[in-house]
C-alpha cells in the first residue's frame, strides 16, 4: 500500500515539479519550516571508504548548512562518521544517519561483506526512515561480483526504481549514474569497466525516455564527471576530491541551479526562495 505522508508534502511536491519539468528559471525553497527528509542509498560510495568516511555525505550536508536550508539525513545506518563537517565559513554538527552499504549490490550477490542486497531490504527501509527524498546510486557491486550483462543489472534497478515509486507517489527519487571503475586488482578489469560504462548509458537512456517522463525521478548524470585523479588505487571507489564533486552534482540538481560542468570550488549562490506560510506538522 502506498504511504501518505502530511500535509507538508504538497508543498514539497510544488518544489520537486519544479525541478522536475527542467525549468530554465531556477527557484528554490525556503525549508526553514521543517527539516526536509534526505535517504542516501547506495554501496560503499554512499557510505564513505578508506580517507572519507562519510563518502559524499558530510560534503552534501555542508553545502545544505553553508546556503541555510534544514535538511535530516534519514537511514538505519550511521557507520564510521565524523562528528563535525567543515563548511565555507563555519563548522556543523554531521547528521550521520544513511542507508549506504558496503558490498551491496542491487540484487543478488555482492562482496564477501555484503550481509544483503537494496532490492531485498529497500521497502522495510522506507517504512522505517520514511524518506521525502532519496539519491540513489548503486550498480558497482552488480558488475564486480554478478556474471551479468548491464542489461541484466538495469533490469534490477528497474525493479529497486518501481519498487521505491510504488512505496509512496509523493516520493522524490534522484539517481546517479555511477563513477566509470577500472579494478585493477581483477583479471577481467577490463570487462568490468566496459559493463559499467555500458550500464551507465543504459541507465541514462532508459531515464530519460518515455518509461518514468511522468514520474517523481530525475537522472543525475555524472559520466564525465570525474577523472582518473578522482579515483582510489583501487579503482572502484571516489577519493575525497572526487566525494566533494559527487556532493556538488547532486546539490546543484536538487535545488535546480548551476550546470555540472562547472569546475570551480567557490560558494554556490542560492537563487531568488519561495517563501512558504502557514502552519505545518512536522513528520516523525
Amino acid at each position: 500500500m502506498k504511504q501518505k505522508f502530511s500535509p507538508k508534502l504538497t508543498l514539497i511536491a510544488a518544489y520537486c515539479i519544479s525541478l522536475f519539468e527542467f525549468s530554465t528559471t531556477a527557484e528554490a525553497l525556503t525549508i526553514d519550516q521543517w527539516s526536509l527528509k534526505i535517504m542516501p542509498l547506495g554501496d560503499s560510495n554512499t557510505r564513505g571508504k578508506a580517507l572519507d568516511r562519510a563518502g559524499y555525505r558530510d560534503d552534501l550536508w555542508a553545502l545544505f548548512k553553508d546556503n541555510g536550508y534544514k535538511v535530516n539525513f534519514v537511514g538505519s545506518a550511521t557507520s564510521e562518521n565524523p562528528e563535525i563537517v567543515l563548511g565555507q565559513n563555519n563548522t556543523y554538527v554531521f547528521d550521520k544517519d544513511h542507508q549506504g552499504h558496503g558490498g551491496f549490490a542491487i540484487a543478488g550477490v555482492g562482496a564477501s561483506n555484503a550481509w544483503s542486497d537494496l532490492n531485498s531490504e529497500i521497502e522495510n527501509w522506507l517504512n522505517q526512515a520514511r524518506p521525502e527524498i532519496i539519491l540513489l546510486m548503486a550498480g558497482t557491486n552488480d558488475i564486480l561480483f554478478q556474471d551479468e550483462s548491464p542489461e541484466d543489472t538495469v533490469n534490477e534497478m528497474i525493479l529497486l526504481i518501481d519498487k521505491i515509486l510504488a512505496w509512496s507517489d509523493q516520493v522524490y527519487l534522484f539517481v546517479s549514474s555511477i563513477p566509470s571503475i577500472n579494478p585493477s586488482g581483477l583479471q577481467d578489469a577490463t570487462l568490468k569497466t566496459q559493463k559499467a560504462d555500458k550500464y551507465n548509458n543504459l541507465l541514462a537512456h532508459l531515464l530519460t525516455g518515455e518509461s518514468y517522463k511522468n514520474k517523481n525521478i530525475r537522472f543525475v548524470d555524472n559520466r564525465n564527471l570525474f577523472t582518473p585523479d578522482h579515483m582510489l588505487e583501487d579503482g572502484i571507489h571516489l577519493t575525497p576530491e572526487g566525494y566533494k564533486k559527487l556532493a556538488q552534482a547532486w546539490f546543484k540538481i536538487m535545488i535546480g541551479i548551476g550546470t555540472r560542468e562547472e569546475e570551480d570550488d567557490s560558494p554556490i549562490d542560492v537563487p531568488v526562495e519561495i517563501e512558504i506560510y502557514g502552519s505545518l506538522d512536522k513528520n516523525l
